[in-house]
């Protein structure tokens, strides 16, 4: 059945398509888990130079989705910077990028302070809350005790990245929040489980999948000091696969720590062995993050996907096509490697 593709695209009440559709080439949006930022573009034709330039940290809201079954909002955006270029054969076009968040003032700016005996959500809630961010987190990593964290002239987002990172966590920013997810989980911010992205051989666009043996280990040790012996101790995670043990070259201050990265780098290992993309049909309840489950492809692919990145592109006549890019699943690698 076709469906006919929809891009809205707002600023507040004001409907910036109302206007620009008949300036309209098309528009692309990157939906990714992690530090990477969400990135909305729009490609304009402005042969005779008629359109405004956009203005640096417009907040822009897009909706997508098909005429016969509803549209879905994308997300909120700050306008980042503009492009105005031409090549051979081609139109005289402006591109606008924005961002879900602007990597500028509080966000990226640089601070030193620490933080004693603190749960996770307490660190990140405090370093959210100086960047102008409010906080959410998954419950699995909420009430993580932490000894000691020092944060020494680095910036909210930087600080956030690598704690989360020790203990497991990926650091999303989007629109007013920061968001911490368990990595590779397939669940959001809340603890729930995203919707799964179903994809099979029949009907793709395309696909792409690849396993890497290099970083394929048996044990991640990670190693602390013993406060009641004064010796060097090592806490050790099993990747559920064969191989080697990795071990982390810096000392944690504490076993609970030392655990958490080495169960964190475990999983960091797993999702490392294998990756690729699928193309598909686009759809607004598809999220970054999801997970991808494939059949009808055959051994090495059929299974369990975690999804990093979810591509998609409009461009007038053409059906809306989605490149979604994934990783091996963190627990225990693939049965078929």
């Amino acid at each position: 059945m076709f469906k006919t593709p929809v891009f809205q695209l707002y600023k507040g009440d004001e409907d910036l398509m109302a206007t620009r559709a008949p300036y309209f080439l098309g528009a692309s949006f990157t939906d990714q888990v992690g530090r990477e930022n969400d990135e909305l573009q729009v490609f304009l034709n402005d042969e005779h130079r008629q359109l405004p330039l956009p203005r640096e940290g417009d907040l822009l809201y897009a909706r997508a989705g098909y005429r016969e079954t509803g549209v879905k909002r994308l997300g909120a955006f700050k306008v980042e910077k503009y492009g105005l270029g031409w090549q051979p054969g081609g139109a005289e076009a402006m591109v606008m990028t924005a961002r879900a968040v602007a990597f500028t003032g509080p966000v990226k700016a640089g601070g030193t302070r620490h933080f004693d005996d603190m749960t996770l959500a307490d660190i990140l809630g405090e370093t959210a809350k100086s960047a102008g961010l409010t906080l959410a987190i998954d419950p699995a990593l909420a009430q993580i005790r932490i000894p000691y964290a020092l944060r020494w002239e680095t910036s909210p987002i930087d600080f956030a990245t690598r704690l989360a990172a020790e203990h497991g966590g990926v650091v999303k920013p989007g629109g007013e929040r920061l968001a911490i997810t368990r990595k590779g989980s397939g669940r959001d911010a809340g603890g729930n489980e995203l919707p799964r992205i179903r994809v099979s051989r029949f009907g793709s666009g395309g696909w792409n999948i690849e396993g890497e043996p290099r970083p394929r280990q048996g044990t991640v040790a990670a190693a602390y000091q013993d406060p009641q012996t004064g010796r060097r101790q090592l806490a050790s995670e099993s990747t559920g696969q064969d191989g080697p043990v990795h071990n982390l070259i810096h000392p944690r201050a504490t076993k609970a720590e030392a655990e958490a990265a080495a169960a964190a780098q475990a999983r960091d290992l797993n999702m490392q062995t294998g990756a690729g993309f699928f193309v598909v049909e686009f759809d607004p309840a598809y999220s970054a993050g999801a997970m991808v489950e494939a059949t009808g492809f055959g051994e090495g692919i059929d299974g369990t996907w975690p999804s990093e990145r979810i591509s998609t592109s409009w461009e007038k006549g053409s059906p809306v096509m989605s490149t979604i890019d994934v990783t091996a699943e963190a627990e225990g690698g693939r049965e078929n490697e």
